[in-house]
């Protein structure tokens, strides 16, 4: 199992070597940073190497009980019952944390370096791919192991450290900043950043920030403060009817096979996908692999034709494990690279998608809502779901109107977001979540609609007969901080 090399808030990463060798070497031997194509590599590793999915999945309503208890394992069983986990392994909490502030040590390396060098217009590109991987990873971070924003609270509720300099200590004490404190930062490396990245300075466009990228964390940052104003600016050149949306039809109808199908699905070449990251991972297993996991009855519910706009079921692509009886849903393919020529041992890296048109559009959506008008936002769901149900035909087009969405959802007053909304808003808003939640299921994304709708989660152990519920304002919604850096000043979070 992996060690955590350096127990501080923050994993510095101060060159293209590790931090022990750096701190070591005299500056001269040093990779001195003084070209574009040298700050260029540095931020290659300014990119989050790991995954989230394995554990915040699990905390959400995508997961049950298969009563499978010969396949129980640690990891999954805790987050199931909403329970802290300390232990650092492929896809854990700690390993998601120390990956983030690795990420940012490079991101601000590259920062530093580019001032040292005059911040010269030659340098804009890398400048501002710099400023959006450190503030991907600082929203990342704040999002999972803090509270969901409101204004109301987040003046004086727990955040994470937001690191701006190169540290040379190996040891540091880091304080968490307010949440709020965080947000404001985040913004500010988003407003400079956005319109610095450079399409043209990449070869492989799909791995960096790139201006549609950009504006695709920008819209997710003004999605989570409820600024609907510049979730439509943001997310104008995507339009109200875009072409570049996910099709799992075409990728079913292209009769792929399992690891083709995944491999696809994470691919930089798909229209869809903005933002791809290599994760050093297993998510492709511990998703699915415990007794903990989708079910037949989560997965019936997830493809349900009554959730779906046109009345046909959702087109969706799972993988069951033989051994849990579980299900993964085929879009996590683990790529394993070998220590040598010679060696069966190597690291598994899993591609996941990290911004997507189809997570823009959905955030579109809701600000469309926000606005007032209904019918268009009406619209605007049978176009994201045109080409992700089964059977689809375009007529099916003229069937889903404001009064059929209204009539998928009886009854939403159990969201309560900080923002308020009228009660046709409030159903809109539950039915473009479930929506999601088919979407996106295994990515995550349900987790932050918990957080942010505060909804309550009920998890139940079958055999035990015994029902674990997660509250609505429940302090465990802030997963906690790793154990090994409260001792280094970083507070956890209350429990």
């Amino acid at each position: 199992m992996k060690k955590v090399k350096i127990l501080v808030a923050a994993l510095v990463v101060l060159s293209l070597n590790s931090c022990s060798e750096f701190l070591s070497e005299t500056p001269d031997n040093r990779t001195q940073l003084d070209s574009p194509e040298k700050i260029s590599e540095l931020l290659v590793n300014a990119y989050v190497g790991r995954t989230y999915m394995g554990f915040t999945e699990s905390m959400t309503d995508n997961f049950a009980d298969s009563r499978r208890l010969d396949v129980t394992e640690l990891g999954n069983s805790k987050y199931f019952r909403f329970e802290d986990n300390e232990l650092i392994e492929f896809d854990s909490p700690a390993w998601y944390w120390e990956t983030c502030y690795s990420a940012i040590a490079h991101s601000n390396q590259a920062l530093e370096a580019i001032d040292k060098l005059g911040n010269p217009a030659s340098l804009s590109a890398q400048r501002g791919e710099a400023l959006m991987t450190r503030a991907y990873s600082h929203f990342m971070l704040v999002n999972i192991f803090s509270q969901a924003y409101d204004p109301n609270t987040a003046e004086f509720e727990l955040g994470v450290p937001y690191v701006k300099e190169v540290e040379t200590n190996l040891i540091v004490n880091y304080k968490r900043k307010t949440i709020q404190e965080v947000y404001d930062l985040i913004e500010a490396d988003i407003l400079e950043g956005v319109n610095l990245v450079d399409d043209k300075k990449y070869k492989k466009k799909g791995f960096h920030f790139t201006r549609a990228a950009a504006k695709a964390m920008a819209v997710r940052f003004y999605s989570a403060k409820a600024d609907w104003d510049k979730v439509l600016e943001y997310s104008t050149d995507l339009g109200d009817a875009p072409g570049k949306l996910r099709d799992v039809n075409a990728l079913i109808a292209a009769g792929l096979g399992i690891p083709e199908f995944a491999q696809r699905w994470a691919a930089a070449n798909e229209d869809n996908n903005l933002l791809i990251v290599a994760g050093n991972s297993v998510v492709d297993q511990t998703i699915g692999i415990g007794r903990f996991g989708i079910t037949d009855q989560v997965k019936d519910l997830l493809v349900d034709k009554k959730g779906n706009p046109f009345g046909k079921a959702w087109a969706e692509r799972f993988v069951q494990f033989t051994r849990s009886g579980t299900y993964v849903p085929n879009k996590f393919y683990a790529y394993f690279v070998f220590e040598g020529s010679n060696t069966t041992s190597g690291t598994p890296y899993v591609a996941t998608v990290a911004l997507s048109n189809d997570e823009m559009y959905l955030s579109r959506i809701e600000a469309t809502i926000m606005k007032g008008d209904l019918d268009k936002a009406a619209k605007m769901i049978a176009h994201f779901s045109k080409d992700k149900t089964a059977g689809f035909v375009p007529s099916d087009l003229n069937r889903v109107t404001k009064a059929k969405i209204l009539s998928l959802v009886p009854n939403a007053d159990e969201y309560e977001p900080f923002f308020a909304l009228d009660t046709d808003q409030r159903k809109f808003f539950k039915y473009v979540a479930e929506v999601r939640r088919a979407a996106f299921v295994g990515e995550g994304a349900r987790w932050f609609d918990i957080k942010r709708f505060n909804l309550e989660v009920r998890h139940r152990l079958l055999i035990e007969n015994e029902e674990i519920v997660l509250g609505k304002k429940d302090n465990r919604k802030a997963i906690q901080v790793p154990a090994q850096v409260a001792q280094y000043g970083v507070v956890p979070n209350p429990r």
